[in-house]
């Protein structure tokens, strides 16, 4: 009976024991990816000593809004480069693009029945004393056409995150015949997505196409004139999922957004016309100023 009471008490002890000492451990596994958009292409014009490929912009989205334009670590712009290439672009001689870099021979002559070979030298995209062209045979059908009546651009973007863009015409300039000739009405517009290809660094093999989901290129901007009428930035593009697909390299991830402009020499013919003798002598030149916003992710 003693020994059942000393035993009972150990019990009691034992409970009264275990119900007051005891030992916590907190744990709370977190894991973050902000949304992040990265463009890169040429950090400057090549006047300026641009270089590419640079990355020019890194975005994150953090405290901003959905579709607000985001932070940008890097305090650079992106500028762009040739399609088809990594040349930077030039400031004051926009270049024709056509994926070449160096010399190139166009049709400068059309309709002639022999010769008439171009040879367009630096600076490339307009006509200029370093330039060639060999003697050409003229019929009833010989024309001059103008070899620098399109610019062609691009950049690139990978991301981790579904992004829209909006796009900014600033400070058009007309001189000369152009000045009375053309309004921006004559000026196409087209923004185009490629996801994959090879410009002296292969992109897009591990890339997925952002435009899936959204609109893509909003298809109502055909000219200039589109963009004239606003205030600020206007969007022109509507994206719907990020580019990264699977796992690589930044540009294995990356796709290339290239922009396309071309002088109409007469918009109401149908396609686009060259201008010729008729148009008088003149420039037109523009920016164009784009911003990525990134959209917030979905939460799960």
């Amino acid at each position: 009976m003693r020994f059942l009471m000393t035993l009972l008490c150990f019990i009691g002890l034992a409970v009264k024991l275990s119900g007051d000492v005891f030992a916590a451990v907190n744990d709370r596994p977190f894991f973050q990816s902000l949304g992040t958009v990265i463009v890169w292409g040429a950090n400057n014009f090549a006047e300026t000593g641009g270089t590419a490929p640079v990355g020019s912009d890194f975005v994150l989205l953090n405290d901003v809004a959905s579709g607000a334009e985001g932070n940008d670590l890097i305090a650079n712009n992106v500028g762009t480069v040739a399609t088809g290439s990594l040349t930077p672009l030039s400031r004051d001689n926009p270049t024709l693009q056509d994926g070449i870099s160096g010399p190139l021979t166009r049709d400068f002559i059309s309709g002639q029945t022999f010769g008439g070979d171009f040879e367009d030298n630096s600076p490339t995209g307009l006509l200029n004393a370093a330039d060639s062209l060999t003697a050409f045979g003229l019929d009833g059908d010989t024309d001059i056409g103008s070899q620098a009546n399109r610019h062609e651009s691009s950049f690139y973007i990978a991301s981790n995150t579904a992004f829209d863009i909006s796009g900014q015409l600033i400070n058009p300039v007309a001189t000369g015949d152009f000045l009375l000739n053309f309004t921006l009405e004559n000026i196409t517009y087209n923004m185009d997505v490629t996801v994959t290809g090879d410009d002296n660094i292969i992109f897009g093999t591990a890339a997925q196409d952002p435009s899936i989901g959204g609109l893509g290129p909003l298809p109502g901007l055909t000219t200039l004139q589109d963009f004239r009428g606003a205030a600020g930035e206007i969007q022109v593009y509507d994206g719907g999922q990020r580019t990264a697909a699977l796992p690589g390299t930044l540009a294995e991830q990356s796709v290339r957004f290239d922009l396309s402009y071309a002088l109409d020499g007469d918009t109401n013919i149908d396609g686009i016309q060259p201008f010729d003798f008729s148009s008088g002598t003149g420039t037109i030149s523009m920016f164009m100023v784009y911003t990525v916003l990134p959209l917030r992710p979905k939460a799960f």
